[in-house]
């Protein structure tokens, strides 16, 4: 699709209609914007490149990414609700989302259970079920002895719902005005926000402090802030008086590179080490990037969505290669399948960290994964998904 057949350069085009599930008629609705599934397809990628063992984890700037757009979409859906049908609206918007999220989450924690009340492993998995059937796995990285490579991963989930299920309720109780006046505050505060849970962490939880920074990384406190920033780019008021796209990249490089001439002079005159992705890392207590850093990450987050739903540049292009949309449409059974497929992968290889044998884990294991999400896609995600059309608000 090009700039020109896009029916707007705002995302006024989405708001209150129902998309199809996927497939053709998804693909040809007025709203849809293949790059979307691309950038999903490349996060997806991006997930498994990591935890094939390559140096260098990215996943502190993907991660921001997703949130961004959940906000974008959700919030989105929630304003295309009739005023006289707000409860309706709500209901059918939790349907939705657990159409789109629970089928294959809850295919998930019955292997998950059944390796836990039949072999007792993997190891914590019987005392971590109540916190995955729950959805709320994310808290429990903040208590000692959970060790769970096999669904370590299914936090970002457990936030997802929780972000999603805050969404609704403001949207109930809310006026549109006030739902958008929430989400500013969300923005602005965010910061704050993790301040204050992270020294409650520290001085009442008992949590070290790095590993305080290290857990936040989990909780939706790290992302709720990026979660609004891209709600607020749901009104079609905001998006309109957004300047031009050059006008935010510019300003992006002159943003993130004055931070970084600062760190630079900083390491200089104090002789700190200056690793400088290291200092970036939100994973890491540097310049108190804990509290910014995910901040400045969803707003570069939100110029990386800008630029995709206006379709300027090369990176829409780019990002509708028919191979990253298809791997983006099946993007959460990647995501979701992946890791214990990986978890395997590592152990047959001896955890060997050399760059053949990460590389083989990668290709090896990918391929399975993406194999077996065809599977789950068709037969476990897909059914649900169709249900979602039989509502007036589908959720995306």
């Amino acid at each position: 699709m090009t700039t020109q057949e896009r029916p707007s350069d705002t995302p006024d085009v989405v708001v209150g209609q129902a998309p199809p599930a996927t497939g053709a008629a998804r693909r040809s609705s007025r709203w849809y914007v293949p790059a979307f599934d691309g950038l999903r397809g490349v996060l997806a990628v991006t997930v498994m490149w990591v935890h094939a063992g390559f140096p260098g984890n990215v996943l502190w700037l993907a991660i921001p990414v997703f949130f961004v757009m959940s906000g974008f979409f959700i919030v989105k859906i929630l304003l295309g609700r009739p005023p006289e049908g707000k409860v309706a609206g709500i209901r059918a918007f939790v349907r939705n989302r657990a159409l789109r999220l629970l089928p294959l989450y809850v295919a998930l924690c019955l292997f998950l259970t059944f390796l836990g009340l039949v072999f007792d492993r993997p190891e914590s998995i019987r005392g971590d079920l109540p916190w995955l059937w729950t959805a709320t796995y994310d808290f429990r990285l903040i208590s000692a002895g959970w060790n769970a490579d096999m669904y370590k991963h299914v936090w970002s989930v457990a936030v997802e719902i929780q972000l999603c299920a805050l969404a609704a309720v403001a949207a109930l109780v809310l006026t549109r005005r006030g739902l958008r006046t929430f989400l500013v505050v969300l923005v602005l505060g965010g910061p704050l926000l993790r301040l204050g849970v992270g020294m409650l962490l520290v001085h009442a939880g008992g949590l070290d402090f790095d590993y305080m920074i290290e857990v936040m990384q989990g909780l939706p406190f790290g992302y709720v802030d990026a979660f609004a920033m891209g709600g607020l780019l749901a009104y079609p008021e905001i998006f309109r008086r957004l300047p031009s796209t050059r006008t935010l990249v510019v300003g992006a490089v002159v943003l993130v590179g004055s931070i970084s001439a600062v760190q630079v002079v900083v390491a200089a005159v104090t002789g700190a080490p200056f690793p400088l992705w290291r200092s970036w890392a939100i994973a890491f207590p540097i310049d108190h990037g804990w509290l910014w850093g995910y901040s400045l990450l969803g707003l570069l987050s939100v110029l990386m969505l800008v630029v995709v739903t206006r379709g300027a540049g090369p990176l829409p292009r780019l990002l509708e290669n028919r191979v990253l949309i298809w791997l983006g449409e099946r993007s959460y059974s990647i995501y979701l399948l992946h890791m214990p497929i990986f978890l395997i992968g590592h152990r047959l290889a001896g955890y060997d960290p050399s760059v053949p044998a990460q590389l083989g884990i990668f290709l090896g294991c990918g391929t399975l994964a993406v194999a077996l999400s065809v599977v789950t896609f068709r037969w476990i995600e897909l059914p649900f998904l169709r249900m979602k059309g039989r509502t007036r608000t589908a959720a995306a």
